[in-house]
This record gives structure tokens, sequence and C-alpha cells, in this order.
């Protein structure tokens, strides 16, 4: 686990925490949304980015371009929140979200977070583990999906996190 994944998967559990929601549950990303008052808005664009964000003075808005799939919609919703919560010194920014590159750490972390906030490792370890009767198993393709289903998260983003929790290599 390199520095960056460290410590947007703090922020992720500490996130987690401060809004009552449990370590091991699905995430609402909409709910959280609507709980801390940000306006949302979901729209088809004619554009290969994710989604965007813009905060003037208290009001913070989120974009999401409901042109792909909704995993990917609620990757991109909890990774403009992390720059909400977390980038105070941006007012805005437009983004692709989930791919996870080390070339813009801004962006990796924000990846990173959505990622945790979405599926943290004890959520995988739990429901894979109820999923096989806490025996260790190979995951199949449906195994995968079904787990990426349960966490209304992208395939991409759910293959890293699969990765990253030790359930496939």
């Amino acid at each position: 686990m390199t520095n960056i994944s460290k410590q947007a998967s703090r922020k992720a559990l500490e996130t987690r925490k401060n809004a009552g929601i449990s370590p091991v549950a699905p995430l609402d990303i909409w709910k959280l949304l609507q709980d801390a008052q940000i306006s949302l808005i979901k729209e088809p664009l004619e554009s290969e980015i994710s989604g965007l964000f813009l905060r003037k003075g208290s009001s913070e808005v989120i974009l999401v371009n409901t042109n792909y799939t909704l995993g990917h919609q609620n990757f991109t919703a909890a990774h403009e929140y992390f720059h909400l919560k977390f980038n105070p010194e941006l007012k805005n920014r437009v983004c692709v979200a989930g791919q996870f590159s080390p070339k813009n750490i801004l962006e990796q972390e924000a990846d990173y977070f959505a990622a945790y906030l979405l599926a943290p490792d004890e959520a995988i370890n739990y429901f894979l583990g109820r999923r096989f009767n806490w025996k260790p198993k190979k995951l199949s393709l449906s195994d995968i999906i079904a787990t990426e289903q349960y966490f209304s998260m992208s395939h991409h983003a759910m293959l890293v996190r699969l990765v990253q929790t030790g359930w496939i290599g």
C-alpha cells in the first residue's frame, strides 16, 4: 500500500465514521451527499469527463456524467466529494475518475478515497467471507460482478480493490 493509498483509506474510514456509517455496510453515496448538503446534478454530457465539482462560498455542487454506468457514477460522486471535503484550496475541477494514475497525485488520492469509501477492506472481507461461508475461494467472474454490484461501484475500481485486499492477484 502506497502512502497516498494509506492516506486515502484513513480519510475514507474517518468519513464513514463521522457520517455514522458502518465500516462493513454498503454506502449510499447520494444520501451522503444529500446529508452533507452538497447540490447534485446528474446529466448526460457529450464529453469523456466523469464529473466535476464547483465551490463558491458555502455553496458546493457536484455534476456527474450519466453517460457512464451507475457504478462509475457512484465512484465519480465519491471522487468529487473527496475534492470538496479535503481540497479546500480548489474551487472547481473537471475529472476523469477511476484512472488511479500516479501522474496527478490529487486525482490519484481522490480515486483511492472513492474506492475505499465505497468498499473498505473490512466490508469486502465481510461480504466475500459470508458469500463463501468463511472458507477461502478463488473468485469467479460472477463473484467479482456480484461484489461490484453489492458495493455499487465500477468494474475497474472493484478490481483495484480486490487486488489491494488480496482476493485476486
